[in-house]
């Protein structure tokens, strides 16, 4: 079987998405005309770009943990430690959950998620955090969609 490089290249491609549920976090979402709440987050799969970039911030993460320490001067472990851990940089933050954590703030398409949201959700509804970072990194595997004909 030979690859279609050509057809390749011209294709145009979307972005998998997909919605998940989070019932657990039904009392944040606002109700319909009719009283019901879809209590769901709608994500992306990602570029190995995004992904790259996502590696790159728990790489970093010593970077900042050191800079944070050094304008912290005054007091460096109570300053300091209290700041990288409100940013999902702290010591004891493991390097999964930063790389999670970007990868929740990127692929997140509805509602939009910053970092200090995506830190939260991590640490108050840990099986949702998951639940979402596992399925962008499901619709990743999959690649990309060319709409059309298949």
């Amino acid at each position: 079987m030979t690859f279609k490089a050509d057809k390749f290249i011209k294709a145009k491609f979307e972005y998998r998405t997909e919605r998940v549920q989070v019932p657990a976090l039904e009392k944040f979402f606002d109700a319909d005309a009719d009283g019901k709440v879809d209590a769901a987050f709608v994500v992306r799969g990602l570029t190995f770009e995004e992904l790259s970039k996502a590696e790159n911030q728990a790489d970093n993460s010593d970077t900042v943990r050191k800079l944070l320490e050094q304008l912290g001067s005054s007091n460096p472990n109570a300053k300091s430690a209290a700041l990288a851990d409100a940013l999902g940089y702290g010591d004891e933050v493991p390097r999964q959950m930063v790389i999670r954590k970007h990868h929740l703030v990127i692929g997140c398409v509805e509602p939009p998620i910053d970092e200090e949201m995506a830190v939260k959700l991590a640490n108050t509804f840990p099986v949702e955090f998951k639940q979402l970072t596992n399925k962008i990194l499901e619709l990743t595997g999959a690649g990309q969609v060319s709409p059309g004909k298949p």
